[in-house]
């Protein structure tokens, strides 16, 4: 059975996660390919639900970016991911 498009997406982004450790949604959106930006951080928010991504919001200059990391949880599932 094969994966659903965002469930690939889902996986690409834990992918990229590992290897930088903290991306803003847009650095993500560029780095998985083929997913616009709202379905970059439906995934994260969904990851983050599931308590394999921690997003924070910071100020840069006058506007405010959400950054997205590994959580321990996440790291160890995204490296079983990798090796699969």
């Amino acid at each position: 059975m094969d994966l659903l498009r965002a469930d690939q997406a889902k996986i690409r982004i834990l992918k990229h996660l590992l290897i930088k450790e903290e991306m803003t949604l847009n650095e993500l959106r560029e780095a998985v390919g083929g997913v616009n930006f709202v379905s970059v951080k439906r995934s994260c928010t969904f990851l983050e639900k599931l308590g394999i991504v921690q997003i924070e919001r910071r100020p840069v200059g006058k506007r405010r970016y959400s950054w997205v990391r590994l959580t321990d949880a996440g790291k160890s599932l995204a490296v079983k991911i990798a090796r699969s």
